[in-house]
């Protein structure tokens, strides 16, 4: 019997490897974009809250800086004064008539009441507090609790002033939603004058 020549058993050609830096550039562009997305949305909520936090601080410290002057309105030869949050003065005509009912000649002014722009209560005065209410406004803001009545925001003095002035109040906040949250706020007193205010949410 005759032997056949043994062939040589085919060596099977080795596979290309497949590169994994695309699949790495892949990823990383989709990181990349995620990570964009993420700045611009914390930029714009910085920049929409911002925004409002502003209007409330040029509003308050319009009204506290610059009280809007009396206005005189002439009705049937009555002068009346006319000022925002204040009681109204009449002046009686000189040539009245005697068949009219009297009308008050003077009513004091009154202060105006800033507790329909900020709250009331706490040790400082009504700019400190306008000051620590923006603070606290932005606070809640970043905690998802909508605060727009400063009436029904409750102040009160956790820590009286020590031997630096530094006291501590704690102001609790009723949300849009009737919940209420506490801030901690500490007051500093600076060697160069004005305070430092520190608002952390409540433990």
């Amino acid at each position: 019997m005759s032997e056949f020549p043994r062939q040589p058993a085919p060596v099977p050609e080795p596979k290309p490897k497949k590169s994994k830096l695309g699949m790495i550039f892949v990823v990383g562009g989709i990181l990349f974009l995620c990570l964009c997305v993420t700045i611009g949305g914390i930029l714009f909520a910085i920049n929409t809250i911002g925004s409002q936090v502003n209007t409330v601080f040029d509003d308050i410290n319009a009204t506290l800086e610059n009280p809007a002057p009396p206005t005189a309105v002439d009705l049937d030869d009555t002068v009346i004064l006319v000022t925002p949050d204040i009681t109204p003065v009449y002046t009686e005509p000189a040539n009245s008539d005697p068949t009219q009912a009297p009308r008050p000649t003077e009513t004091a002014f009154a202060e105006p009441d800033m507790s329909d722009f900020i709250p009331s209560g706490g040790l400082g005065d009504d700019i400190l507090r306008a000051s620590t209410w923006g603070y606290v406004f932005i606070s809640a803001a970043i905690s998802n609790c909508d605060i727009t009545d400063p009436t029904k925001t409750l102040i009160e003095v956790i820590q009286q002033p020590d031997s630096a002035g530094l006291w501590k109040e704690r102001w609790t906040v009723t949300c849009g939603d009737e919940t209420t949250r506490a801030y901690d706020v500490v007051f500093t007193p600076e060697s160069g004058g004005g305070t430092s205010i520190k608002v952390e949410e409540a433990k």
